[in-house]
């Protein structure tokens, strides 16, 4: 019975052992992998989504592109960003890994810039968005870019001034919802600054020589249409989040 007894205790032992050995090894395989990830030009790609597979969370590439994460030699790398598309890296025995991600043409047209100037998903928004390219707004010919918008959006309703020559155009999106002129008017962003677009200044002239409104045109009249790539139109309250 003693010899039986000695016996038992002795593989509980050795079984904890090797299973404590085994735990030990798999920590101590884990290390830290950095990298940068790149498009195809060679320029860094800032906030790519790098996560290990199998894992929660993982890390965003930061303004080189560098990235560093947690994983063993038997993970991949998941990498991914909007308009690029995602590649799966295994790690295998390195440390340093460099990424390059293609664009991805069918995604493309799904990505909007949004007035601060951040890229989404249009599918990820909760709200309407209608683009306008720029070569239609430079067919228009107008002297003020609002007017070219006439007819290229739905619910947007673009009124031109009949006072020659920088004259404002006024444009409302949605229907009118306050008795002042320039509440209506929605906030516009150039490359994530915004400018003032209100209708009226007061003044006198040859014929007026009171402080009545004159009609000095609008901040968007200075934008040359050549200049513009595109124009996003973002509808809807959460657009303004």
């Amino acid at each position: 019975m003693e010899t039986s007894y000695g016996r038992q205790a002795a593989y509980k032992v050795l079984t904890v052992f090797v299973f404590w050995i085994g735990i030990t090894s798999l920590a101590m395989a884990q290390s830290t992998v950095s990298g940068r990830v790149l498009d195809v030009a060679g320029q860094p790609i800032i906030g790519a989504t790098v996560k290990v597979t199998g894992q929660e969370g993982g890390a965003i590439s930061d303004l080189d592109g560098n990235f560093r994460v947690i994983g063993n030699a038997t993970d991949s790398l998941l990498v991914s960003f909007i308009g690029f598309a995602s590649q799966v890296v295994p790690i295998g025995n390195r440390s340093v890994i460099e990424v390059v991600l293609k664009e991805d043409i069918q995604n493309l047209q799904e990505v909007v810039v949004t007035a601060l100037g951040i890229e989404r998903d249009k599918k990820a928004l909760g709200y309407a968005v209608q683009q306008i390219d720029g070569d239609a707004l430079s067919e228009a010919r107008t002297t003020n870019v609002m007017n070219g918008l006439a007819g290229q959006a739905a619910g947007v309703q673009v009124t031109g001034a009949n006072n020659g020559l920088g004259s404002s155009a006024r444009i409302v999106i949605r229907g009118e919802n306050s008795l002042n002129i320039n509440s209506n008017s929605p906030l516009i962003v150039v490359d994530g600054s915004p400018i003032n677009n209100n209708i009226y200044g007061t003044g006198s002239g040859a014929a007026n020589q009171s402080d009545m409104p004159t009609d000095f045109g609008n901040g968007a009249a200075d934008i040359n249409p050549d200049d513009i790539a595109s124009i996003s139109i973002l509808k809807g309250a959460a657009a303004s989040a």
